[in-house]
């Protein structure tokens, strides 16, 4: 465990609009058991993540998908191998997920029991929602946010800066960070209007009050106090 604090500096990224068309697709099931990495929770105490760990040296990532609903805080969670191939996946609260594959094709499942994925409009490299909103990177680091339809037919709309991941939390705000590990906070997934803090990191989430992260040297960061403004990296 290890500290530090960094001087806050401010920037603000301007605002773009744009659109995208809607495509449906499936994916075909499979069952079996292993250990993923990349991973993230939902309060439905459910936890799902890919596999992007290859089989052979030059072998492409096997991009699997795994979800367990025991035992998930015990060691000895019962993965199980869901259909299809993710890059990059979000579980909400009530047990549905949204995933971008290694294409940047975005899909959504109403359930992570057995789904059925189906394909929608645009192209992402990494997503994230909550409740009613969805929020991505494509793969230029543009920042798209939905607020609408956002299961059958997504109102993609650009918001400005440039983003390599980002965390939409339950009150409409966002956790950011750039191609320069910089970290942003936006107080609304609609405005913009970057907040840059202290700290340096590659990936982010953030749920109510706590944003953890990765830094460039794979060690892993949380904050829970001034989180909007300093925050006390840890």
């Amino acid at each position: 465990q290890a500290q530090t604090t960094m001087t806050p500096s401010r920037t603000t990224m301007a605002p773009s609009q744009t659109t995208m068309t809607p495509v449906q697709t499936t994916m075909a099931p499979s069952q079996t058991t292993m250990t993923p990495s990349q991973t993230t929770m939902a309060p439905l105490k459910v936890v799902c993540g890919v596999d992007m760990s290859t089989p052979s040296p030059n072998a492409p990532p096997n991009d699997n998908i795994w979800c367990a609903d025991q035992n998930i805080k015990s060691g000895t969670p019962n993965w199980i191998q869901l259909p299809g191939k993710l890059i990059n996946l979000t579980v909400n609260k009530d047990g549905s997920m949204f995933g971008v594959n290694r294409s940047g094709g975005i899909y959504y499942a109403s359930s992570y029991k057995n789904p059925t994925w189906i394909q929608f409009s645009g192209a992402l490299k990494q997503i994230s929602s909550s409740n009613n909103v969805i929020m991505g990177v494509n793969s230029n680091d543009d920042i798209f946010y939905a607020d609408q339809n956002i299961t059958t037919n997504p109102n993609w709309t650009q918001v400005g800066g440039k983003l390599i991941d980002v965390s939409v939390n339950p009150n409409g705000s966002a956790f950011g960070v750039n191609r320069a590990n910089n970290i942003y906070y936006s107080a609304s997934y609609k405005t913009g209007g970057w907040l840059q803090l202290s700290g340096a990191l590659n990936r982010i989430s953030s749920i109510n009050n706590v944003v953890m992260g990765v830094a460039g040297d794979d060690t892993i960061w949380y904050a829970d106090q001034n989180i909007t403004t300093n925050p006390n990296w840890t």
